[in-house]
Formats: structure tokens, C-alpha cells, sequence
């Protein structure tokens, strides 16, 4: 009854893939928007994106036996992105502009 779980499907294999892919230059997309503007609030954003790819390379078939990786070098490189991105995001309630006291 497992039988048909085993089976290889090339096309789900394919399209997670090219999400994977996509995700994956999304992330590169906002590295580049983040040094080319400036600090933005985008963290949330990469964060999320992150957690999509994850979950994606999680679900790529694999060759029988093989062992999956705790996270890929990859993976452990965007988290390190996104925690800069997180510490260069100034805090908007560390900045006033309220001389009264």
C-alpha cells in the first residue's frame, strides 16, 4: 500500500526544485536591496522566506539512503544574512526627535 510513495515523481520533484530556486533568489534579491538601499525594515520578509525554503528543501526527494543534512550551508548562510538584517533595522522608538525633556 506504501508502494505508490515510493515511486519517483520527476514533475513534484521538478517543481520543488524551481520553488526552491525562486525562494532562494528572492532571498539574494532582498541581500541586494538591503546593501543597495540601505537598512530597511525587511527582516520579517527574509525571515519568512527562509522558513518557505526550509520546508522546500525538506520535501526534495532524495536518493534512496541518503541522510538529509541538519541545514545546508546555504540555509546557515541566509540565516546569518537575515540576523544582520535584524541588527542593522534601527529601532524606531530609540530615535525621537522630542526635546521636551
Amino acid at each position: 500500500m506504501v508502494a505508490w510513495r515510493r515511486a519517483p515523481r520527476p514533475l513534484v520533484g521538478f517543481l520543488l526544485r524551481a520553488l526552491r530556486l525562486l525562494f532562494g533568489f528572492g532571498l539574494f534579491l532582498i541581500g541586494l536591496a538591503e546593501f543597495v538601499l540601505g537598512p530597511l525594515n525587511v527582516a520579517g520578509l527574509a525571515g519568512g522566506s527562509l522558513i518557505i525554503f526550509s520546508r522546500l528543501q525538506a520535501l526534495s526527494p532524495r536518493p534512496h539512503g541518503a541522510r538529509r543534512s541538519r541545514a545546508s550551508r546555504a540555509e546557515r548562510g541566509y540565516s546569518a544574512v537575515i540576523i544582520c538584517f535584524a541588527r542593522s533595522v534601527p529601532d524606531p522608538r530609540a530615535h525621537t526627535t522630542d526635546l521636551s525633556h
